[in-house]
C-alpha cells in the first residue's frame, strides 16, 4: 500500500480524516497495513447509502456502538470518542462508496467530515492513535490526502 501509509500511520500525530483518491488494494491488504501498525482495523462499506439513517445505523453496526447509540451527529461523535468496548486502543477505519451520500446530501457529508475531524482531533489530544479513510474521488492532489492538505 506503500509509503504513504507508513508515513501516516507513524505517530498519533497524524490522526485526522483522509481520502484515498484512487482507491489501491484490497480489504486485506488494508487490514494487514493496519495490523502492522498495531492498529485495529475496520472496513465499512456504504454502498447505496443515501441517508443520514441508514449511514448511522451502518456506522453503528461496523463499530458495534452501544444499544443506546442515539442515531445522530452528536452520539456518533460521543460514540467514536469513546470506543472503549472494542477494547482496541488504536484505531483505522477505511469507509468505501461514500460518494451517493455525499452527492444526494452535501449538507450531512459536510456533518461527517465536521465529525469525523472532531473526533480525530479529541483522540490526538489523548496520543491515541485514530485516522478515518474515505476511498472516493476527492478533489485534492495526491493519492492519500489529508483534508485541506496532501501528504
Amino acid at each position: 500500500m506503500g509509503s504513504n501509509w507508513n508515513n501516516l500511520l507513524s505517530s498519533y500525530r497524524n490522526n485526522g480524516l483522509y481520502f484515498l483518491k484512487n482507491p489501491e488494494g484490497t480489504k486485506n491488504e488494508f487490514e494487514k497495513v493496519a495490523q502492522q501498525h498495531g492498529l485495529k482495523p475496520f472496513v465499512i462499506n456504504m454502498q447505496n447509502v443515501t441517508r443520514k439513517q441508514t449511514f448511522l445505523r451502518k456506522m453503528a453496526a461496523a463499530l458495534n456502538f452501544p444499544d443506546c447509540f442515539g442515531n445522530n451527529w452528536d452520539a456518533l461523535f460521543d460514540s467514536l470518542t469513546d470506543l472503549s468496548w472494542l477494547e482496541a486502543g488504536e484505531y483505522l477505519i477505511l469507509i468505501n462508496n461514500l460518494h451517493m451520500l455525499a452527492t444526494r446530501s452535501p449538507e450531512n457529508f459536510k456533518f461527517i467530515t465536521q465529525v469525523f475531524k472532531a473526533a480525530a482531533d479529541y483522540w490526538r489530544s489523548r496520543k491515541t492513535p485514530f485516522y478515518i479513510v474515505i476511498s472516493e474521488k476527492h478533489p485534492v492532489s495526491g493519492s492519500l490526502s489529508h483534508e485541506g492538505s496532501p501528504l
